[in-house]
């Protein structure tokens, strides 16, 4: 057998020894640094992983609050939808019963026209010109109710003289003509009320000095137009019924009440004034609903005034009155009551304006030094009132 040779009888023992060792180090110190690597990537992994869940938690929630928001606001969005169709239905049906009587009138006057063909006035026809000015409907009425005037006809002719100063014959309006015309005229003045004329001569009066003296009338007189004395009050009281949802929690000594909600109704009696009759039922009422819109279905607490005063039911009642008489005091309209009702009872009558909401918001109601202003203005002549003619600027006016 052959002899081995072992490492003992190698002639670079010391040195192999000594490289070997190297290595073996040198292997070690790499497994250690692949272990630390190791431990860091690990470590990594877990910050990542919660990073993944904490922004995956977060995602959830966030889709969570939009989905909420969206359905608030869809809940919103059809709530005002209903509001509007059910302040708009009404009027819509009222507007498509006006068209249809609109065309049915205008077919009744065209099949009129059709049957009763234009009247033919003779070229040389003269009317006697009127013997004193009249620029409206009622003084003409007056003139022609006077005694001289009042014959069968309705209408009086005359004959002119040519230069020559002959006279020559007037042919007179077809009777049925003069028929009509006179009807009309007695028409608008049975529907007129016998009022006294400004400078205080009665008809009576007026009557006599005319039948006595024909030739009184000259070029230069002018029947006065009659002054309508209604009382210095109003003329119309209109009523407006309006519902609001609120919430509010509020507290008093000893005691505190929290969150709930009210259905209460709004009853109002507004006064129109003698000089603006020409005012549109639903144009107050758009007024009214605009003016509480902002307090309708929220929680009461978080809006001014009543994140400042308690949002008790009396306080809540005179402060709408307020503002509710701001908004019709720019459209020349007074605010006479406001009932509030709540389960078909009423639980309390405002008939005069709070002060004392108003000392508690002096300074603080920016909406209120706003229409306060312009009321004042408007009072001076510096900004006119909210007429008809200006609508369109009524929504700016109310803050």
């Amino acid at each position: 057998m052959g002899s081995a040779t072992t490492i003992d009888h190698h002639p670079g023992k010391s040195t192999v020894i000594e490289n070997m060792t190297a290595e073996l180090q040198s292997i070690m110190d790499l497994v250690k640094t692949i272990e630390q690597r190791s431990a860091d990537l690990a470590e990594q992994i877990s910050i990542h992983a919660q990073r993944h869940s904490f922004l995956t938690y977060a995602w959830q929630e966030s889709r969570k609050v939009a989905d909420e928001i969206s359905f608030s606001a869809e809940q919103r969005v059809d709530s005002v939808t209903a509001r509007a169709k059910s302040i708009v239905a009404p009027q819509q049906d009222q507007i498509t019963y006006l068209n249809q009587e609109i065309r049915r009138l205008e077919h009744e006057v065209s099949a009129r026209e059709a049957d009763n063909p234009a009247y033919t006035i003779p070229a040389d026809l003269k009317i006697t010109p009127l013997t004193i000015q009249v620029d409206n409907v009622i003084d003409l009425t007056a003139y022609l109710h006077l005694p001289p005037h009042r014959q069968e006809t309705g209408i009086t002719t005359t004959t002119s003289e040519d230069a020559a100063g002959i006279s020559q014959p007037v042919h007179p309006i077809p009777a049925e003509a003069a028929a009509q015309l006179n009807g009309i005229a007695s028409a608008v003045l049975e529907q007129e009320p016998v009022l006294q004329p400004e400078n205080g001569h009665g008809a009576t009066a007026d009557d006599n000095r005319m039948a006595g003296n024909q030739s009184g009338i000259t070029d230069e007189s002018r029947i006065e137009s009659p002054v309508y004395r209604g009382d210095a009050g109003a003329v119309e009281t209109m009523h407006f019924d309006t519902e609001i949802n609120i919430y509010h929690n509020h507290s008093g000594p000893g005691w505190h009440r929290p969150k709930h909600r009210h259905h209460w109704k709004l009853q109002l009696q507004v006064e129109i004034p003698e000089h603006n009759v020409d005012v549109v039922y639903i144009q107050i009422s758009a007024a009214i609903t605009a003016t509480l819109a902002r307090f309708d279905d929220i929680l009461l607490n978080r809006v001014f005034p009543f994140d400042i005063i308690e949002p008790s039911q009396e306080n809540v009642a005179a402060y709408f009155f307020n503002c509710l008489e701001d908004t019709l005091v720019l459209k020349e309209l007074i605010l006479k009551e406001l009932v509030l009702v709540e389960d078909d009872i009423p639980q309390m009558t405002i008939n005069s304006r709070s002060t004392d909401i108003e000392e508690m918001l002096k300074g603080e109601d920016l909406i209120q030094d706003m229409r306060t202003s312009l009321l004042d203005k408007s009072k001076n002549g510096k900004v006119a009132a909210d007429r008809p003619a200006k609508k369109k600027f009524g929504f700016l006016k109310r803050g």
